[in-house]
This record gives C-alpha cells, sequence and structure tokens, in this order.
C-alpha cells in the first residue's frame, strides 16, 4: 500500500496514523526512544494506550476516538521503565499467584494498579452498577471510562463501551431462550421450529418467538453454584460435600416507574454459607418479563428440570483447600415468598377466596367489611385438617382426569415433582408482610389503640402486665 495506488491501507495502520496526527505515540514501539526522542525536540510526551484493531465496535466505531492529554514535562525515562517493570513483575508472578489464590485466574485476585484497593473486574462491576443506577447511555460510559483512566497512575480501564462490554460477555452463551406458545402460553423449549401440542399450531419459529417477546430467560445454577464452592474464602462453609441444599424465592417487581411491564425473578441462596454471607451471592435462575403475571406451569419447568439433573448427576467442583474433586448433589427445600405469589407457585386460590390458605383446609368465611366484604378465617375447633403433598398430589390427579378444582387447587403446580420440596411444607409463613407489616401490626393496634378502648378486646390499660409478661 506505500508502493502501489489502490491498495487497501489495514485498519491498524490506519489508526496507528491517526493517533500519530493527534499526537498519540505508539507504546508498541520502544519507549526509551521514544521519550528521548520528544525530549530532544522538546514535545511534551502524552502517555496514551495505542489503538488495537477491534477498538470500536460496530455501533459506536465513527465517534469513539481517544482521551488524550498532555502533560507539562517530558516523561522521565526511569518512570516509564518502572511502569513496564511493573507490568513484566505482575507475569512472573502469574504461576505464584494461582497457587496462592487456589487456582483463581491472576486477573481476578491483581488489584487495578500496583497498591489499589480493587480489582479490575469489581472496579468494572462497580463501574457497571452506577451505570444502570443512572441510567447511562453508551457515549457517557465510554466518556465516564475515559474520565477515571485521567485520575490513574496507569490508563487500566477500557476506553469504549463495546471493550468495556466484553468484560461481561464471559457467560453469555450459557444464557438459555425458553419459548412460549402466543395463544395458550403453553411452553415450547428450545428448538428452532417447534408446535404446540395444547392448541396444535404447528412449524412455529422460534425466531419469531423471540422477536415478539414470547419467551424467557434461564441461567444454568451448575455453573453459579460451581463457582461459589471453589471459591477459596468460602469453602470451609460446605462441611457436606455430598449434598446442599438452596432456599429460592420467586416475585414480580415493577420493570418501569410508569407502565405494567414486570420482572419476575427467580432467586437462590445457598443454605450452607452463614446468614452475613448468603447475601452476597444470589444466584438468578430464571427471569421473566412481560405485562402480566407468568404462567408458572411454562416457567417453572426449566427450573424443576434443572434441579432432577442436579439431584441425580450434582456438581462436580474441585475443593480449593485440598484440592480434591468432589461430586455435590443439590436440591431445593425452602421457598420464601409473599403470600401473592406462593398461592400461584402453589397452584391454589388466592387468600381472599374459599380454601385460600395455604397450610390448612379452612373454608374461610365472606363477612361484611365498609361498602364491601372480606373473606375471613375464623377460629375452628377442632382444628381444620392439614394440607399434605400427598393431599396436593391427589386433587391433581383429579384435575388431571377433568374432575372440577376441590379444596382450592386450580392447577398442577410443577413443583409437585421438585426433587425433596414439600409443596405445603417448603412454604414458610411470610414474616414481613404476616408480622411486620401485617397481622401482627393489625392485631396490636386492636389490642392497645384507645380507639377501641370500649371493645372487649381492649387490653391498652394492662401495658405494665404485657410488659412483665
Amino acid at each position: 500500500y506505500l508502493e502501489e495506488i489502490g491498495v487497501e491501507i489495514p485498519k491498524r495502520t490506519r489508526n496507528r496514523w491517526k493517533a500519530a496526527a493527534d499526537g498519540i505515540p505508539n507504546l508498541h514501539e520502544d519507549p526509551e526512544a521514544n521519550a528521548q526522542s520528544d525530549a530532544e525536540e522538546g514535545v511534551p510526551f502524552v502517555r496514551e494506550i495505542d489503538i488495537p484493531e477491534n477498538h470500536c465496535g460496530p455501533d459506536d466505531a465513527d465517534d469513539q476516538g481517544p482521551v488524550t492529554w498532555e502533560r507539562e514535562y517530558p516523561v522521565n525515562d526511569s518512570e516509564e521503565e518502572d511502569i513496564f517493570e511493573d507490568t513484566v513483575e505482575e507475569l512472573d508472578d502469574e504461576h505464584v499467584l494461582l497457587e496462592e489464590n487456589g487456582g483463581v485466574p491472576p486477573e481476578e485476585c491483581l488489584p487495578l494498579y500496583d497498591g489499589a484497593l480493587i480489582t479490575e473486574p469489581l472496579s468494572s462491576l462497580a463501574i457497571l452498577a452506577f451505570a444502570l443506577r443512572h441510567s447511562l447511555t453508551k457515549v457517557a460510559v465510554r466518556d465516564l471510562l475515559q474520565l477515571i483512566n485521567i485520575h490513574l497512575p496507569v490508563s487500566c480501564l477500557p476506553e469504549t463501551f463495546y471493550l468495556f462490554s466484553k468484560n461481561f460477555d464471559e457467560r453469555t452463551e450459557e444464557v438459555e431462550f425458553h419459548t412460549y406458545c402466543k395463544a395458550c402460553l403453553n411452553y415450547l423449549g428450545m428448538d428452532n421450529i417447534l408446535s404446540c401440542t395444547v392448541c396444535g399450531k404447528n412449524n412455529i419459529m422460534k425466531s419469531d418467538l423471540v422477536k415478539d417477546g414470547f419467551y424467557f430467560i434461564n441461567l444454568p445454577l451448575s455453573t453459579q453454584l460451581r463457582d461459589i464452592m471453589e471459591t477459596p474464602s468460602l469453602t470451609q462453609h460446605f462441611l457436606n460435600k455430598e449434598q446442599i441444599e438452596v432456599i429460592w424465592n420467586c416475585d414480580g417487581m415493577p420493570a418501569f416507574q410508569s407502565g405494567k411491564g414486570s420482572v419476575w425473578p427467580i432467586q437462590c441462596l445457598v443454605k450452607a454459607l452463614p446468614p452475613n454471607i448468603r447475601k452476597k451471592y444470589i444466584l438468578i435462575s430464571g427471569l421473566w418479563f412481560g405485562t402480566s403475571k407468568p404462567q408458572f406451569s411454562t416457567f417453572l419447568k426449566p427450573f424443576v428440570d434443572e434441579f432432577h439433573n442436579l439431584a441425580e448427576d450434582g456438581v462436580r467442583f474441585t475443593d480449593a483447600t485440598t484440592g480434591v474433586e468432589h461430586n455435590t448433589k443439590v436440591f431445593a427445600t425452602l421457598c420464601a415468598c409473599d403470600s401473592v405469589a406462593r398461592c400461584q407457585l402453589q397452584g391454589i386460590t388466592q387468600f381472599n377466596g374459599h380454601f385460600g390458605c395455604s397450610w390448612c383446609l379452612h373454608e374461610g368465611e365472606v363477612v361484611p367489611k365498609g361498602r364491601g366484604h372480606v373473606m375471613t378465617y375464623p377460629y375452628d375447633f377442632p382444628p381444620p385438617e392439614q394440607r399434605s403433598q400427598r393431599g396436593m398430589e391427589d386433587q391433581a390427579i383429579r384435575l388431571g382426569s377433568g374432575m372440577p378444582q376441590d379444596e382450592g387447587v386450580k392447577e398442577i403446580s410443577p413443583l409437585l415433582v421438585l426433587p425433596r420440596f414439600d409443596i405445603v411444607r417448603g412454604f414458610p409463613v411470610d414474616y414481613m408482610h404476616a408480622v411486620c407489616e401485617g397481622v401482627g401490626q393489625h392485631l396490636l393496634n386492636l389490642w392497645f389503640d384507645r380507639t377501641h378502648h370500649n371493645e372487649e378486646w381492649f387490653i391498652g390499660d394492662s401495658l405494665s402486665t404485657v410488659d412483665r409478661g
């Protein structure tokens, strides 16, 4: 291309010429020679990273150039040598760090720069959290990265949003896109060409369903669990290497401040970890987004199928302390959620309907309140019969055979076949709503609020006795 007209100039060369025209030296060349020539010519030395071949992504190739700045003095040769010597020393220590950190790659445990109190992965995660919290655009993230780099002793962070996003693409291929039918919301699967066994539609293209939003996301738990169990600082908590249990949750939250869209994640916590550590290692199994609540028979199918595999095949991991490989079975034994989500997961009537209790077969009684009516569950003696796993299975068989619903069971829940999960006892009482914000607070108001001083249940005059009790 230097001798013949018409030969295309390589992209890397064009970028290097552009950088040179902007006054940016090429650090791939001899740094000592660059610094010496600049000093002789009286030109301030500008420290900047050379533009690599994949500097820009497809959507930011035109407007994303590097931020450059000039110093008021040339960089000393010894300072430049120290920078490169530090890099070489870090590479030489790679094998030592691997041994000391139980096989953790050095980039996951090395500081962002010499003397930094944060690693590069944690720094990228903090920047990502800041960008999401303040709804930054790609251009704003790029400018933020370049601004931070200016204040660092050494440019350590990516210069573009494209390169920054590559830090989080390591496991994108593990995300599974599960589709469901547009007409009946029946689970279809992940094949490219699908058929619905409920409404009879055939030759349904997965790409069309994904394009129209008729899908949900599943993230395999086996990889996430293996990462936790192989973390050196957490290995000590896994005393039972044969099996572990997880606590899971599913609840909806609004996706936007305005609009009907909501997000329903399935989150898991490892029971073996202490309570103060569990919340730092939240696992995401599934994610449903839509304008309505999920069809739980569809949404829970991959979750239940995966736990069948985890209960049978387990998770293979290497103990970071001993180096011994283990195969650990995993079971989801406890689900913590509010009363609205709980009845949908169990497939029973909601709490404001007949047989709406998750744990007993109390039919309930409708009583007037204000201008309307409410469902109540007055105390009965003898107490009503307790729900059981076997009873729920029998009711599911009735529904499957076409018989009308009974005892509040209105659909067959996939959780009936979740290994080692009791669909009744596996749901604890919702402490936050029932005690802190719901029934407990209401009872206290009835007992102690003086607006009820003429009622037979009022005990506000006996506070000293209650305190002693």
